[in-house]
């Protein structure tokens, strides 16, 4: 028996046998052929940061009077790496060029009149870093991220008409964090 191969309801539920036309029936699927060779290799992906591992928590504990118009000495580390201090100086010194989270705050008591805290970046005040109270027993605070150079130096520096004195608790706190 002859089948017409352009009825697909007669070829595709028989056995094809269309002659001389080519048969219009789906046959078995066949073994899976084998793996084609490896493609290239793609792109280098874009360098990322070597280490983010430059942090630093630096303090002022003991009761003092500061000289105005200064920075604020910072007499202790609670853990820092990538970041050079030694106690009881001003100065915190930046290891490897990045961009760093810092914050500082200072905590005062007794009125002073107009006080200002602020940043110090290589001895010169860090654009939006400076803040300016008036307040009693108050805590001076800030945040900021700034793109820095290695042999960077970072200083808290505080301003007023007064000797300010700081509380005998935590009262000078400076926290650097590589963010990138």
């Amino acid at each position: 028996m002859n089948y017409n191969c352009n009825n697909s309801q007669n070829c595709c539920s028989n056995t094809c046998h269309c002659q001389p036309e080519p048969c219009c029936c789906i046959g078995p699927i066949g073994p899976t052929g084998h793996t084609g060779p490896t493609g290239p290799t793609g792109p280098t992906g874009p360098a990322g940061i070597a280490t983010l591992g430059a942090y630093g928590t630096f303090v002022h504990t003991s009761e003092q009077r500061l000289i105005v118009d200064g920075p604020v000495p910072l007499n202790s580390a609670s853990v820092y790496s990538n970041l050079i201090f030694n106690a009881g100086g001003t100065t915190v010194t930046i290891v490897n060029t990045g961009t760093y989270r810092i914050t500082y705050n200072l905590y005062l008591e007794h009125g002073h009149g107009v006080v200002e805290v602020g940043l110090l970046v290589n001895g010169v005040m860090a654009p939006n870093t400076l803040i300016r109270t008036t307040e009693f027993d108050d805590i001076v605070s800030g945040v900021t991220t700034l793109s820095l150079t290695t042999g960077s130096t970072i200083q808290i520096t505080v301003s007023a008409h007064n000797p300010i004195e700081l509380n005998v608790d935590t009262s000078v706190f400076l926290d650097i964090i590589r963010v990138a």
